[in-house]
C-alpha cells in the first residue's frame, strides 16, 4: 500500500492544483489537512480559491476569521464588490483608505454607486489632496457631477481638467455636460476631442453620434425588420 502524503506533499501539491487552475482539487486535498496545521498563507489560499469558484461567502467567512492586514483587506474588499455587497465593501475601503490614500478611489467609487453623491465628492477633494497622482480622479468628479445632473459645475470643473489630463473619457463627460445645457455644436467640440484622444473609445464614440444626429449631420436609418419566426415577448420576460 502507498503510503499516505505527509503534510508538506499535500501542501505542495495544493499549490500544484492552485497553479494549474484546477482550484477544486486544490481544495478537495487540502480538506486532507488538520485546521491545525494549515498554515495562514494556506489558509489566505483556501480563501481565494473559494472565491474563484463563486463560493462568496464562504470566502469572505474565511477571510474575516484570519488576523486583519492590509492583504486580507483587499481580498475581502474584492470579495465584497463582487457579491455586489457595497456597504461592507465600503467599511472595508474606508479602513483600507487609512493607510494607503488611493483606496479613497474606489470608496468614492462605492459611494457613487450607492447614489451618496456629497459623500462621494467629500471623498475625491480630500483624495485630490493627498495624493493628486492617483488616475481617475477627474474622470469619477466628472461622473458623480452629471448624474447629481450639476451640468454647470461640471463644465466648469472639466474644462481645464480634461485638457490636462487629455482623456477620451473627460472629454467625453464635458461634452455631455455641454450638451445638456443645449450647446450642440461645443458638445460636438468636445467629442470630437475625446474621439481624436482614443479612436475606438465606444462612449466617445457613441455620444458624438448621438450629437452628429442632433445637428441633422448624419442621416439616422431604422434596423430592417427581423426575418423568421420571431418569439413575442413583454418588457419583463
Amino acid at each position: 500500500l502507498a503510503e499516505p502524503l505527509s503534510t508538506r506533499e499535500v501542501r505542495d501539491a495544493v499549490v500544484a492544483f492552485y497553479e494549474q487552475g484546477a482550484f477544486r482539487s486544490a481544495l478537495n486535498l487540502m480538506d486532507r489537512l488538520p485546521c491545525e496545521v494549515r498554515s495562514r498563507d494556506l489558509e489566505v489560499l483556501r480563501a481565494e480559491m473559494l472565491a474563484l469558484i463563486g463560493h462568496w461567502n464562504e470566502a469572505r467567512s474565511l477571510y474575516y476569521s484570519l488576523r486583519s492586514d492590509p492583504d486580507v483587506d483587499q481580498k475581502i474588499l474584492s470579495t465584497c464588490l463582487a457579491m455586489y455587497d457595497l456597504e461592507a465593501a465600503l467599511l472595508v475601503s474606508r479602513r483600507l483608505g487609512n493607510e494607503d490614500p488611493s483606496c479613497r478611489l474606489v470608496t468614492a467609487n462605492i459611494l457613487y454607486q450607492l447614489r451618496q453623491y456629497e459623500e462621494a465628492l467629500a471623498e475625491l477633494r480630500e483624495l485630490s489632496i493627498q495624493a493628486p497622482q492617483v488616475d481617475g480622479v477627474t474622470t469619477l468628479t466628472g461622473h458623480v457631477l452629471l448624474e447629481m445632473e450639476a451640468f454647470q459645475r461640471t463644465e466648469s470643473y472639466l474644462k481645464d481638467r480634461a485638457a490636462m489630463t487629455r482623456r477620451a473619457e473627460d472629454y467625453t463627460l464635458l461634452g455631455r455636460a455641454i450638451s445638456a445645457q443645449g450647446r450642440p455644436e461645443e458638445a460636438l467640440a468636445a467629442f470630437e476631442k475625446g474621439v481624436a484622444r482614443s479612436r475606438y473609445n465606444p462612449s466617445a464614440n457613441f455620444w458624438r453620434t448621438q450629437e452628429r444626429i442632433r445637428l441633422g449631420l448624419v442621416t439616422q436609418h431604422p434596423l430592417p425588420p427581423l426575418e423568421g419566426n420571431v418569439p413575442k415577448v413583454t418588457p419583463d420576460e
